[in-house]
């Protein structure tokens, strides 16, 4: 049986700011890696938990950035749009943008999409993207 896994969980795994629920985490996540269960989560869970190490644990881009790969490599753990993630915390690592900017990005590639109509001028600092505005 297949289990959606929250933030939360993975928070907890990570900052062991609560050291029996983050025990409790990762016997889980060992269960998914050992493969004795199944756990699923979504692209919106894993930028729910990079935007709380960055707002409240006030971790680096690269702390956040080795953390994620941490949860993302853990075998018996499925991610729906896992390569457009992979390379999309890459992206956030290397280009200094925020993780739901890069995420769009690396999507728009993927639909070969090279223009963003955005204010944000975080977009201008990606050479391979044209920002306008409206």
């Amino acid at each position: 049986m297949r289990k959606f896994v929250d933030a939360n969980i993975f928070l907890r795994f990570l900052t062991k700011d609560d050291p029996q629920k983050g025990l409790r985490c990762k016997k889980l996540l060992e269960k998914a890696q050992r493969g004795e269960t199944e756990l699923y989560t979504s692209h919106l869970v894993v930028a729910e938990v990079m935007w709380t190490l960055q707002s409240r644990y006030k971790l680096t881009r690269e702390e956040i950035a080795e953390k994620m790969r941490v949860i993302l490599e853990i075998g018996g753990l499925k991610v729906d749009s896992i390569s457009l993630l992979q390379s999309a915390l890459l992206l956030y690592e290397k280009a200094h943008i925020s993780f739901i900017d890069a995420y769009n990005v690396v999507l728009m590639k993927a639909e070969g999409i090279n223009e963003v109509v955005s204010f944000d001028k975080d977009f201008d600092k990606l050479k391979f993207v044209k920002r306008v505005e409206p």
